[in-house]
């Protein structure tokens, strides 16, 4: 639900992003700083859990994944989790591949990836941030935009109180973000 204080209304969308359908945990270990790859029972996204190194675990410098696991490097250990989500065939082919975009009213630059298993990666500025994609909406970093398709890539709309606020969001051969690329 929704709740509301301090003399806030407004009209309100709820939107239906999917939720993990089944999860599973992977240890993956990098031993004397070797890259390794663990399989994972299933395509999906995954997300760190524990460090059990001694050093930290970036996100894809020492640690990523693919359609078919986890990678890691630089003495990189951990637990991560696996989350199986919807059906592979439901993103367009129009809205695969990676993406730039630029606020420039925030002055944010904006990477997004958007891969056949329903699942979006992105950056605000160089840092991860948490995106999902659910048919013409996209949730990044908490905040919800209709995309639309233009012809260089998507145009990313979030009306607020009446406020129009808009990203274009440019499609780039550049692979910022897919760490299975590296």
């Amino acid at each position: 639900g929704i709740w509301v204080n301090k003399g806030c209304a407004g009209l309100f969308r709820i939107l239906p992003f999917p939720t993990a359908i089944q999860s599973h945990n992977v240890l993956c270990e990098s031993y004397e700083l070797t890259p390794n790859y663990c399989s994972a029972p299933f395509p999906g996204d995954a997300q760190l859990v524990e460090n059990l190194a001694y050093t930290d675990c970036v996100q894809e410098t020492d640690w990523g994944y693919d359609k078919k696991g986890i990678w890691v490097n630089n003495g990189c250990s951990a637990q991560f989790k696996v989350f199986h989500r919807g059906n592979p065939n439901r993103i367009p082919n129009w809205m695969l591949g990676n993406f730039v975009g630029h606020d420039k009213g925030k002055r944010l630059r904006l990477f997004v990836a958007i891969h056949p298993y329903g699942i979006s990666k992105a950056k605000i500025n160089n840092t991860n941030v948490h995106a999902e994609l659910n048919g013409d909406i996209l949730g990044l970093n908490g905040v919800s935009y209709v995309i639309k398709k233009v012809k260089s890539g998507f145009l990313a709309v979030n009306t607020v109180r009446g406020n129009y606020h808009s990203i274009l969001f440019n499609r780039t051969r550049n692979k910022v973000i897919n760490p299975a690329t590296k």
